[in-house]
């Protein structure tokens, strides 16, 4: 069941108001660019939204409230997706090398200690990795190059709370993006802003030639500094060509 509403405070009024009665509804907010960047670091913003996805591609029993805004925002299609969605479980072959670099690709941040959602630490041959779409973080303990165990814990006390059979580790990010996708969209990005600029130089506009030059810098400097998708959500259609709505979304649960 979908609830569409016309605002964001509305939505998050219906949210709030609906959970009272039933803890499965979901809030999927619209990516709002105008408070997206600040809101990067705490990923809260992503996490509701991919917490609506994981809900539609497993086919969850949920009620979902979002706005038209939400509706229209573009997505990578949910193949896409899936493909970058880590299942681990006991006697699973993990590369720590191999893991880290996609860990990282799927906008996830690498800390000494995990302490919140969307982070990952490795210590000798045990992986912490707080998933964008679970309550607590789990600890990844291998044998080898084998997983032993599965466990998720208290990211305070960093004591176990319950042994797991299997994990599943969505993106901390919407878009996921590979050194050579980065590079095109990149490209792209510089063209675009190259002629725009031209274009303002022309009209005298100097200041604003200023600006998106300066945009586009800081973009790319976050772009190789993070070395994966932390973000490129609100820039997803410079690395990809077909894009869907959430409503698309929607279509594949019927």
């Amino acid at each position: 069941q979908v609830i569409i509403t016309y605002s964001e405070l509305r939505a998050k009024e219906l949210y709030e108001n609906y959970r009272l009665f039933d803890k499965r509804v979901l809030y999927y907010p619209a990516r709002d660019l105008i408070f997206y960047s600040a809101d990067i670091h705490s990923n809260l913003i992503v996490q509701q939204r991919m917490k609506v996805l994981k809900a539609l591609i497993e086919e969850e029993e949920a009620v979902i409230v979002t706005t038209m805004g939400g509706c229209m925002d573009h997505l990578l299609p949910a193949e896409h997706l899936k493909k970058h969605i880590l299942c681990l479980k006991s006697d699973s072959p993990v590369d720590l090398d191999r893991m880290k670099e996609e860990l990282v690709a799927m906008g996830y941040e690498r800390t000494g200690q995990v302490e919140g959602s969307g982070q990952f630490a490795i210590r000798g041959g045990i992986l912490d990795v707080f998933p964008l779409t679970e309550e607590l973080p789990v600890r990844i303990e291998l044998w080898g190059d084998e997983v032993d165990s599965i466990r998720s814990f208290d990211p305070e006390s960093q004591r176990s709370v319950e042994n797991l059979e299997q994990v599943r580790i969505y993106p901390a990010s919407e878009v996921i993006v590979d050194p050579a996708r980065r590079a095109a969209g990149l490209k792209r990005m510089e063209r675009e802003v190259q002629d725009l600029a031209e274009k303002f130089r022309r009209e005298k506009k100097t200041e604003e030639a200023y600006r998106l030059t300066t945009l586009l810098e800081e973009t790319r400097e976050g772009l190789v500094e993070y070395q994966g998708s932390i973000g490129v959500d609100s820039l997803v259609d410079y690395f990809y060509e077909d894009t869907v709505s959430f409503l698309d979304y929607l279509d594949r649960k019927k």
